[in-house]
């Protein structure tokens, strides 16, 4: 049984609980979604940043010029949908490869990406009797918990918008910190 087949209170839920409603985290939950070209590129950047070792088997490189719309680009996705692996263009993998060249480049990034740690790290606990649960990017063996995100924009402002308004970020910040609280007991900094 994966992480997203487990039934318990998630961020995910509560976040959307605060942007729709209650009524909406338990349809999101009883009939979950397809992942979106956009999620899926999110994956592949989360791989390529915490667990460059496992991105050969994630992804199959579409070559230039790929068209999914004829025979062969039909053809070629089914391989990656069999496979389990999520078809990647060259365009994609490029920006993908220049996102992770700029983190890298950070020298605060860098340190927090090489840091000692758990990737993908996934947490279960008892909140309030009900079972939860919670997937980190990272869990730094200091007690940072260190969280990935992509953003439209580096302006300040736009970021803290998406944060606290467009995604409740600031949800899943409180609700990766309790899991971390309730499982290890220590927390020291969460980190975007």
């Amino acid at each position: 049984m994966g992480y997203f087949d487990v039934d318990a209170v998630s961020s995910s839920m509560l976040r959307t609980c605060a942007l729709k409603s209650l009524l909406h985290a338990r349809h999101d939950a009883m009939s979950p979604r397809e992942p979106t070209p956009s999620m899926q590129l999110g994956t592949v950047l989360h791989a390529a940043v915490l667990q460059p070792d496992l991105i050969g088997s994630m992804i199959l490189q579409a070559p230039d010029g790929h068209d999914g719309r004829t025979k062969a680009g039909k053809e070629l996705r089914a391989v990656a949908e069999a496979s389990g692996r999520i078809l990647v263009s060259a365009s994609q993998w490029g920006a993908v490869s220049a996102m992770v060249s700029a983190l890298r480049s950070e020298p605060t990034a860098r340190e927090l990406i090489d840091s000692p740690g758990m990737p993908e790290r996934e947490m279960y606990w008892q909140e309030n009797g009900l079972p939860a649960r919670a997937k980190l990017d990272k869990s730094l063996s200091d007690g940072t918990i260190l969280e990935l995100k992509t953003a439209e924009s580096c302006e300040a402002r736009d970021f803290q918008r998406a944060v606290f308004s467009t995604y409740r970020y600031d949800i899943a910040a409180a609700w990766y910190c309790r899991a971390r609280r309730a499982v290890d007991a220590h927390v020291e900094r969460f980190v975007f």
